[in-house]
């Protein structure tokens, strides 16, 4: 299931550029604020997307509860590390996230960087979040 709204071409070749221009990304995804997996790399199956989209989205929707209890200043990224590597998640202006799964030896800082440019890229009319139809 996709937006009307939006383009999953366009994000796909954005999110395609991404990982081939940033070192050691092995997969990227674009997920609205919901959930809902807009757009991914190749490198994952479509089934396996939707599930990293969601547990992206869950990480996301936990980190914003405690944000909201404790300081309210709004999420800017979440760092997963795992024995093989890390999933890093940033929250867009419009509501939308994109993640990002690397190995072990990536630069996590240079990585959760470059996101947030690739957010910045992508703007928040494109990544907003919006009514569904339906």
């Amino acid at each position: 299931m996709t937006r009307p709204d939006v383009d999953p071409e366009y994000l796909t070749s954005l999110l395609n550029n991404f990982k081939a221009e940033v070192a050691g990304v092995n997969h990227v995804l674009a997920l609205a604020g919901d959930g809902l997996l807009l757009a991914t790399t190749p490198t994952l199956e479509r089934d396996q997307a939707e599930r990293l989209a969601a547990a992206a989205s869950g990480f996301a929707g936990l980190a914003n509860q405690v944000d909201g209890e404790l300081t309210g200043g709004g999420l800017q990224s979440i760092i997963v590390e795992m024995a093989a590597g890390y999933l890093m998640v940033i929250q867009t202006p419009g509501g939308a996230r994109l993640a990002a799964v690397t190995p072990a030896n990536s630069d996590i800082g240079q990585v959760v960087y470059q996101l947030n440019l690739l957010s910045d890229r992508v703007g928040a009319t494109a990544l907003a979040v919006a009514a569904r139809h339906g």
